[in-house]
C-alpha cells in the first residue's frame, strides 16, 4: 500500500469510527453548571493548588454536559483557533482555578462532554458549543438574582437552603438544583447551580441532576465571600 493511500485509507477509517461513536451518542437534556469560586477551594482541600485569579468576582461557568454521555468522538480536536472570538470571554467567565492553563480546562470539557454535544446542530462545532454556553451564562444570572434578594457572600450569616432556592426558581424556573459541599470545619458551603435544558437550550427537566456536589440538606448554609489569598479558608 502507497504512502499516501495509506494516510488516506487512515483517516477514512477515523472518520468511520468517529460517525459510528456519533450515532450512539444519545442523550435528551443538558446540564449547565456554574459554581461559586468562594467555595471552590475549600471543597477541593489540599488535592491540588487552588488559585483565583484577582479579576473574579461572580459566579463562573463549570460545563454545559449532555446528560448521561461522556467523549463521544475521539476524532474531533479541539484547537485554540476555534476560540479565538470567544477566548477574551472564556477567560473572565469560564476560568479555570487549578496549575492548569485555561485552555486545558476548556480542552477537557470538550473532549469529555463537547465531543458529545456535537451530536446536536445548535452545538455542533467548538465555537457553536462555548458559544452557546457563554450566552447561557448570561441569561442565567445567579449573581443578579441572589444580591436583588439580598443573599451575598459573608462570614457573618448564614442563609436557608429553602430560602435560596425559591430566588433563583423565581427568577430562572424550577428546573434548577442548588448544591453544596461540606469544608474541613463540616460548615456546608454553597457551591453549585446545575440548571437542566433541552436539547434546544429551553429549561426542561433532567432525570439526573446529581453530580458533582451534593444536595443541601442544611438550614444553615454558609456563602463565604472569595479569599484570593489563601482560598481554602475564605471564613477562618
Amino acid at each position: 500500500m502507497s504512502q499516501p493511500f495509506a494516510v488516506y485509507f487512515a483517516l477514512l477509517l477515523s472518520l468511520g469510527f468517529c460517525q459510528e461513536n456519533l450515532r450512539s451518542c444519545k442523550w435528551d437534556c443538558l446540564i449547565f453548571a456554574q459554581m461559586w469560586p468562594g467555595s471552590f477551594c475549600p471543597y477541593s482541600g489540599n488535592s491540588f493548588k487552588c488559585q483565583i485569579p484577582q479579576f473574579v468576582n461572580s459566579w463562573t461557568i463549570h460545563g454545559l454536559w449532555p446528560n448521561g454521555v461522556t467523549h463521544c468522538c475521539d476524532c474531533s480536536v479541539l484547537f485554540q483557533s476555534h476560540l479565538e472570538n470567544i477566548e477574551g470571554d472564556m477567560s473572565i467567565y469560564w476560568p479555570s482555578f487549578t496549575n492548569d492553563t485555561n485552555f486545558f480546562f476548556w480542552n477537557n470539557e470538550w473532549t469529555k462532554h463537547g465531543t458529545c454535544a456535537i451530536c446536536d446542530e445548535r452545538l455542533s462545532s467548538p465555537e457553536r458549543y462555548f458559544g452557546a454556553s457563554l450566552k447561557l451564562y448570561q441569561s442565567l444570572n445567579i449573581q443578579r438574582a441572589l444580591m436583588t434578594a439580598n443573599i451575598v457572600p459573608t462570614c457573618n450569616q448564614t442563609y436557608k437552603y429553602l430560602d435560596i432556592l425559591h430566588v433563583l426558581q423565581a427568577e430562572m424556573g424550577n428546573n434548577l438544583k442548588v448544591q453544596c459541599s461540606t469544608d474541613s470545619k463540616g460548615r456546608q458551603l454553597l457551591n453549585q447551580v446545575m440548571f437542566s435544558l433541552y436539547p434546544n437550550l429551553t429549561s426542561g427537566s433532567c432525570s439526573h441532576l446529581g453530580l458533582p456536589y451534593n444536595s443541601c440538606d442544611s438550614q444553615k448554609i454558609l456563602f463565604p465571600p472569595i479569599n484570593y489569598d489563601p482560598p481554602h479558608d475564605p471564613c477562618p
